[in-house]
C-alpha cells in the first residue's frame, strides 16, 4: 500500500507541476530526484526523441524513421492522457535523478526515471545528506 503523504505529493506534482525533491527507497536502491508531472515527462521524452537516433546505415534509416514516427505518436497519445483528470496516480515521474549504489559517491545519473508507487518501500521528502 502506498503511504498517503507520498500519494498526496505525487498527486500535487501532477496537478500543479510542483518540483518536489524526493528520496525514494526502492528494492534496496536509494533514488533521489525532482518530481515532474506525467505530461511534462512525456513532453521531455518526446523532445529527446525529436533529435532522433542516427541510423547505422542507409538501409536502416527508413525503418528507424518509422519507429520514431510511431513512438512519437504513442508519446503524444500518452501525453494527451495526462491532460485528463485521474483520481489516484500509479507512478511517480522524476527528473535529474541520482540512483545510489551503496555510498554517497557511488551513484548513476539519469535525466528521467519512472517508478510504480507500489514498488516504493520508503521515502523522505528532500535530498539525502550524509554526515
Amino acid at each position: 500500500m502506498v503511504h498517503s503523504l507520498l500519494l498526496y505529493y505525487v498527486k500535487k506534482a501532477e496537478e500543479m507541476d510542483l518540483g518536489i525533491s524526493l528520496t525514494l527507497y526502492v528494492k534496496g536502491l536509494i533514488v533521489e530526484g525532482i518530481t515532474i508531472s506525467r505530461k511534462i515527462y512525456y513532453e521531455e521524452i518526446q523532445a529527446i526523441l525529436t533529435g532522433g537516433t542516427p541510423a547505422l546505415n542507409d538501409s536502416n534509416a527508413d525503418k528507424l524513421d518509422k519507429v520514431h514516427s510511431s513512438l512519437q505518436d504513442f508519446i503524444k497519445m500518452e501525453a494527451d492522457k495526462a491532460n485528463t483528470e485521474f483520481s489516484v496516480p500509479e507512478y511517480v515521474y522524476l527528473k535529474d535523478v541520482k540512483i545510489y549504489r551503496g555510498s554517497p559517491n557511488d551513484f548513476v545519473f539519469t535525466q528521467h526515471w519512472v517508478c510504480n508507487l507500489s514498488s516504493i518501500d520508503a521515502f523522505s521528502i528532500g535530498h539525502v545528506t550524509y554526515r
